[in-house]
């Protein structure tokens, strides 16, 4: 509308504008801004200096219509809404950001009344009437003129549109009675009103609208003002529906007016899909029905404009609606189509309004939503005035990627990895699943929790994944953004098969809150699982049998995540508790420690049983692991037998890579285990197979771990696992790339600082011995069975934890004796051999092994204890020799390893040697042949060619066994006799021996 269409006051009004110019006008006027602080919804007008409107005449009406009451008496106008087949509601031109509009009633004649809310009822053909003057107007410029002000504020006058006087022109058509004023003397009307009561009458005589003989029942409207919305949805979903639009709550969210059958009517409140504009405010009524005293609340920013927006387009317009989604609450989502365009693109471009993924995926104009959102955030329009494109998340992806699954958190979180090896946390979009429980603060498992969880670990961890981000969400305590998304494995969406096994539930969000563009589908799923009773939804499911978690022991000791946990955690408030909670881990400990006693043999397997299916539920490092066996349904802690990783500040980078590298192929994936021990600190003890792969193995060739030669020669797959090492040795892979081989003189030196003084009156002794620790085929750690000082320091250590005080300034030196804390959680004698920043590498003096440990796990020995001598004894099986070559070493220590560990041998002191180490002849009760004959019978070794003259006897013996060993070319002499210089290269040898046995072939 022009800046003339409403005029200042004139005794004679201008001629009525041409419906072109009208419609150019209602464009013009439609899209300037609203003040932003007009009455809407019963709010005060802005800054409260507005006076009340006058009563609306219906619901659209009374809910605030009337924004701002115009002082003009006459002039031209746009008809904004037709609130019964009498009164209009028109509106001017903007004026200082308002567009000023007057309720008026026309003069001269009565309309059916026209049900204004739920308590009300039509009168007959109310509806009809108002669709007469509704259908000419809505849209239209007219030239009005106030004729009277009621005491109630109503004003009441004359509109002429095209010429016509509406009044006259109702009367005509029989949708409205004259209303008679008191007649004068002569029992006449006044004149004006005698005209209208002639064009009544000729509207008699034709029986036209109200003037009809005939009344039926549809010719009463009635209306369903609270329809079921999910009957109505599941009844018309997807097709266009005629209506018209009652009432524009704001900018996105319309109440419409279904026109079904023949005088039954149907009122419902539709949400555009794809967008939300800001909301207004209730009106204060409705506010006080819940709260007597309740406050007038302002509108958001822009709401208002929204609102104003919408209302000049839509408001008592004939529109489609167009069904397409509902939420948990029941709200519709839909389109509202209109033949001059979508107004949901029109909201959004001009910024009155955002885009909402979830609901636009319910469309099929997403795109040119999302279009439409760039252009309002380019020129930062309304919502997006203060839109940064800086501010926006760079870390979160806002488009969809492929990741792999690598850790399933609870059924509706999980870790992925993109494709630059990025972990990300990302949850289910508008779901929730059964939570899962925290032993440490006594929560447990809802139910069906490990049920969802082991649902998505089964069918997604170590599977590539499309995920597509939906929305993000942060709160005031949680300065994160937490990411939610959509996962689809192949074509089948994740969530959905959740849903459909009734393992989760979906979140009844808030109106105006962003949800899964398959929200609607979830839904439906949802239904359908409850219906069938599935999972959660079944009133008969038992919760499972609670977890056996033989891992708490060590939880706090495991990962930096739990030390983290615990330094944030409230220091005790004195000595006294921490006592407590000391006096109560104890019995929990050892109840603990002899439950994994007692399921020792049920997780070893026998040569009747496969190995044992597990889920990695956690890796503590490289080589540690937390499994859980569900044959068992325990949690034990695991450690691979036989190989160690680096540890400490010094070896960071290799720790921190021997972590990642069992993560990433074995994290909650199912693997084979083989158990063959228990170790002192209650940890299960064997091999892990990931697939036909052996996770030992697969650490030892990337050079990520090094053997423990004792436990290694003790295994089964002791020959693949040195083979291992050699292979990453040679390839100078990970920690061996500056590796260089130590000389005969370090090697000897070495020995040398572990000697320790024996009485050379034992030699031709017997005595009982225990091996600690095998180093090859005729080396090894023993100690003195019946030992009183061994077994006092055993003891001593036992419970040392007792004793134990915390030390800040502790500053041990190499060749110092000190208490060292191993990975069993016990305290041992250990003699600090070198120092690397707070990294110490020790030898157990009372086992012969070496480790690594931190100056955290270093304590004073008591001086009593230090003066103690060393348990651990280096000895040597008398009068042989072990192989040097790789080929041969490892098979031949595994079978002196084999013969001798973990039982108690009869020993025969034949030599002590100038650095006191004892070498020995060993027997076993159950052979009455020594083990050092076995071996060299079995041609593991070979006889040392000069010896002393105290063994000059024992190495005679053994000469003859190693010529039958010879004879028989077992092992080392699988190709005859070899000169000891040649031992060196073995690999040499077997070449040279196999091309002589192809020579004298071909001479045959």
């Amino acid at each position: 509308m022009s800046s003339k269409a409403v005029k200042t006051e004139t005794k004679k009004p201008a001629q009525p504008a041409s419906g072109k110019q009208a419609n150019n006008a209602a464009k013009t006027n439609g899209s300037s801004k609203t003040k932003e602080n007009g009455a809407v919804n019963g709010a005060a007008a802005a800054n409260g200096a507005a006076k009340k409107p006058a009563p609306a005449a219906n619901g659209a009406a009374a809910s605030g219509l009337v924004k701002k009451q115009s002082a003009r008496s006459n002039g031209f106008a746009i008809v904004k809404a037709v609130v019964s087949g009498d009164t209009l509601v028109i509106m001017g031109s903007v004026q200082g950001g308002q567009a000023p509009e007057k309720q008026v009633t026309l003069s001269g004649i009565n309309a059916p009344k026209f049900a204004r809310s739920k308590n009300q009822v039509d009168e007959p053909l109310a509806w009809e009437a108002r669709e007469f003057l509704r259908k000419r107007l809505i849209g239209q410029q007219v030239q009005f003129t106030v004729n009277h002000v009621a005491e109630s504020g109503r004003e009441y006058g004359t509109v002429v549109h095209n010429d016509e006087n509406l009044a006259h022109a109702i009367l005509r058509a029989g949708w409205a009675h004259v209303k008679l004023g008191n007649p004068n003397k002569e029992g006449k009307q006044r004149p004006e009103v005698e005209e209208l009561l002639a064009i009544q009458q000729e509207a008699e005589s034709l029986h036209l609208g109200v003037h009809s003989r005939q009344f039926t029942q549809s010719q009463m409207r009635t209306i369903d003002w609270a329809p079921d919305a999910k009957q109505l949805f599941a009844d018309y979903k997807g097709l266009e529906l005629p209506a018209v639009v009652d009432f524009v709550r704001d900018g996105s969210t319309l109440r419409c007016e279904l026109p079904f059958e023949a005088g039954k009517h149907t009122m419902v409140l539709v949400h555009l899909a794809g967008i939300q504009s800001p909301r207004t405010p209730l009106p204060l009524s409705v506010q006080q029905q819940n709260d007597a005293v309740a406050a007038p609340k302002a509108a958001e920013p822009f709401a208002l404009e929204a609102q104003a927006f919408t209302e000049t387009r839509l408001l008592h317009r004939d529109v489609h609606v167009i069904l397409q989604g509902i939420d948990k609450f029941g709200n519709l989502f839909g389109t509202v189509k209109y033949p001059k365009g979508n107004i949901s693109l029109k909201l959004v471009e001009l910024g009155y309004a955002k885009f909402v993924p979830w609901s636009a995926a319910l469309t099929n104009y997403a795109a040119q939503l999302k279009e439409a959102e760039a252009i309002a955030k380019s020129k930062k329009l309304r919502l997006y005035s203060s839109f940064d494109a800086s501010t926006e998340s760079e870390e979160l992806p806002a488009t969809e990627y492929n990741a792999k699954v690598i850790q399933i958190v609870s059924g509706d979180t999980l870790i992925v990895q993109d494709q630059n090896n990025t972990e990300r946390r990302v949850c289910l979009a508008s779901i929730r699943a059964p939570r899962v429980g925290n032993a440490r603060v006594g929560a447990k498992d809802e139910l069906c929790a490990q049920e969802a969880k082991e649902f998505l670990r089964s069918c997604l961890v170590g599977h590539k994944v499309k995920v597509v981000p939906e929305y993000v969400r942060s709160t005031d305590n949680d300065k994160t953004v937490r990411q939610f998304v959509s996962i689809f494995l192949g074509a089948s969406n994740v969530t959905s098969l959740l849903l459909s096994a009734g393992l989760a539930t979906v979140i009844r969000h808030r109106i105006d809150e962003d949800r899964s563009q398959h929200y609607e589908e979830y839904l439906g799923l949802e239904t359908t699982a409850t219906n069938a009773k599935k999972g959660l939804h079944n009133p008969k499911k038992v919760a499972p049998a609670r977890i056996i978690d033989l891992t708490e022991r060590f939880l706090s000791r495991s990962t930096s995540e739990e030390k983290t946990e615990a330094k944030e955690a409230p220091k005790p408030a004195g000595k006294k508790d921490d006592k407590k909670k000391g006096d109560e881990a104890v019995p929990q400990a050892k109840q603990l420690s002899a439950k994994a006693k007692q399921f020792l043999p049920f997780l070893q397997k026998d040569k009747h049983q496969t190995a044992l299916n597990a889920v990695v539920e956690y890796v503590f490092s490289g080589s540690r692991l937390k499994l859980y066996v569900a044959k068992e349904n325990v949690m034990i802690s695991f450690a691979l037998a036989g190989v160690r990783v680096p540890a400490g500040k010094d070896n960071k980078e290799w720790s921190e890579k021997a972590l990642q590298f069992t993560r990433s192929r074995c994290l909650q994936h199912t693997v084979r285990i083989e158990v063959e021990a228990l170790d002192r600190g209650d940890n299960f003890v064997g091999q892990v197979f990931i697939g036909k792969q052996n996770l030992s193995i697969a650490l030892l060739q990337e050079g990520l771990a090094s053997l423990v030669p004792g436990i290694a020669a003790r295994s089964a797959y002791s020959k693949e696992l040195h083979d291992a090492q050699h292979e990453a040795r040679e390839a100078k892979k990970g920690l061996w790339v500056n590796y260089v081989e130590p000389t005969p003189e370090e090697l000897a030196a070495e020995e040398k600082e572990h000697e320790v003084t024996i009485d050379p009156t034992m030699v031709n002794s017997n005595i009982t011995i225990e091996i600690s620790e095998i180093l090859d085929a005729s080396s090894f750690y023993c100690h003195v069975v019946g030992d009183k000082n061994f077994e006092l320091v055993e003891n001593r250590m036992k419970n040392f934890e007792s004793e134990v005080v915390e030390a800040a300034d502790f500053n041990p030196q190499p060749n110092s004796l000190v208490a060292g804390l191993f990975t069993d959680n016990q305290w041992y004698r250990v003699r600090v051999e070198s120092i690397d920043g707070d990294n110490f590498t020790v030898f157990f003096v009372d086992y012969g092994n070496h480790d690594v440990c931190e100056r955290v796990h270093l304590r004073p020995l008591p001086a009593d204890l230090a003066k103690i001598p060393a348990g651990a004894r280096l000895s040597y099986l008398a009068g042989i020799k072990a192989p040097k070559g790789e080929e041969y070493h490892d098979a031949a220590t595994q079978a002196f390893a084999d013969l001798a560990y973990g039982r108690a041998l009869s020993a025969k002191v034949e030599y002590v040697d100038s650095y006191g180490r004892l070498h020995l002849s060993l027997s076993d009760s159950e052979s009455p042949v020594s083990i050092n004959s076995q071996l060299v019978k079995a041609g593991w070794v070979r006889v040392l060619p000069r010896v002393p003259r105290d063994m000059v006897d024992v190495v005679k013996a053994l000469r003859v066994d190693e010529a039958s060993a010879k004879q028989s070319h077992y092992n080392i002499w699988e190709y005859g006799d070899v000169s000891d210089d040649e031992d060196e290269d073995e690999k040499a040898k077997k070449e040279a021996a196999v091309n002589t046995a192809a020579k004298g072939k071909g001479k045959k």
